[in-house]
């Protein structure tokens, strides 16, 4: 129930964008077209382009065994690696919120 709840209130929010871009004649947004989504395809897309490319590196960073050395060059360098992701994955989100009109 508690999924169901706030699968539907966040599809609100989206709706709600939409009809606002519709209101001021911009395309609206992926997933923000209130007869044009269907739900399970949805939650898909938003988890595979939204919450997978966030979160991943996150994932694969604590999920590597512990290491006692961990000033070793390849831990290091490999938890640069994976900051430089999330920095990068943070700087394309934020392009993409500067496009959107205030």
């Amino acid at each position: 129930k508690l999924h169901a709840k706030w699968s539907d209130l966040i599809m609100e929010e989206f709706f709600q964008q939409g009809d606002q871009e519709k209101e001021m004649s911009l395309p609206v947004s992926m997933l923000c077209d209130r007869g044009n989504v269907e739900l399970p395809k949805s939650q898909c897309g938003f988890i595979q382009f939204v919450v997978r490319p966030i979160f991943q590196p996150l994932a694969d960073f604590c999920n590597r065994p512990p290491n006692p050395k961990s000033e070793d060059p390849a831990h290091v360098a490999e938890a640069a690696d994976i900051a430089s992701k999330w920095v990068a994955s943070g700087s394309v989100w934020m392009g993409i919120l500067s496009e959107i009109p205030a």
